[in-house]
């Protein structure tokens, strides 16, 4: 399926801004796995900013830090990712803005014969570093993300890592985000539960689960960071007053 001004995709929808694909074959899990994978490596080594980040990497550093196994197929699925990613059209809409932009802004391989301590060169498009800096964005812990064993699971740990604090977003919502639309109710609900439970287990926030409040929608609700306590106010007794 592509996107088209006509059909436009949402890819996030949040409090602060709202992005859309309007150009490009939609992108799937894997290919917000691989974006995401970018943008931890250009924050890790301090080159994300006001300017294109320009990183460099081997395919094999790629494969093995997604967390794939090495082989012929997973190279080509990862090279399928960044030419969707780069032919992705996005718009985007602030508070007080809108335009367009690109998330990637080119690819380069070296050819073989040449001397080179990798095999691609990537350029971050500057502007799509707006929607992923401060507390927007935080870099993934990879040792968490190794413990987690899905794709859903991974990326239900990429989204809720990338926001400070989470607000409530019903189950729909996360079905058409995590692009799972054509799952069957049933098996869309048994999946996202175990997938949530796992992160869970691996981030050790004190909720991450879905809630059911009467006829109300489902919701996720995630609660990052330590449980806080509610204690009684301390009585003092007329001695100690």
């Amino acid at each position: 399926m592509n996107a088209s001004e006509e059909a436009p995709i949402t890819i996030a929808s949040l409090k602060t801004y709202h992005l859309v694909q309007l150009a490009g074959e939609r992108l799937d899990q894997g290919d917000c796995e691989v974006y995401t994978w970018l943008l931890n490596r250009a924050y890790q080594r301090n080159v994300a900013g006001s300017a294109d980040a320009r990183i460099f990497f081997t395919r094999e550093e790629a494969i093995v830090e997604l967390g794939r196994s090495r082989g012929s197929r997973n190279f080509q699925l990862f090279d399928d990712s960044l030419l969707r990613l780069y032919r992705a059209d996005v718009a985007f809409r602030l508070p007080n803005a809108e335009g367009r932009m690109r998330l990637i802004s080119s690819i380069e391989k070296p050819h073989k014969t040449e001397a080179r301590e990798y095999d691609y060169e990537i350029l971050i498009a500057a502007k799509a570093g707006d929607f992923f800096r401060g507390n927007d964005f935080k870099l993934l812990a990879n040792t968490e993300r190794k413990k987690l064993d899905d794709y859903l699971s991974k990326w239900v740990h990429a989204f809720y890592s990338s926001h400070t604090a989470p607000f409530d977003i019903t189950t729909a919502k996360i079905k058409q985000l995590a692009d799972r639309e054509g799952m069957q109710e049933s098996k869309w609900r048994a999946a996202l539960a175990m997938s949530l439970a796992k992160v869970q287990e691996v981030t050790k926030w004190p909720i991450c689960r879905v809630i059911e409040s009467g006829d109300a929608p489902a919701k996720v609700v995630v609660v990052k960071g330590a449980r806080k306590i509610k204690r009684a106010p301390l009585k003092l007794s007329q001695e100690e007053t």
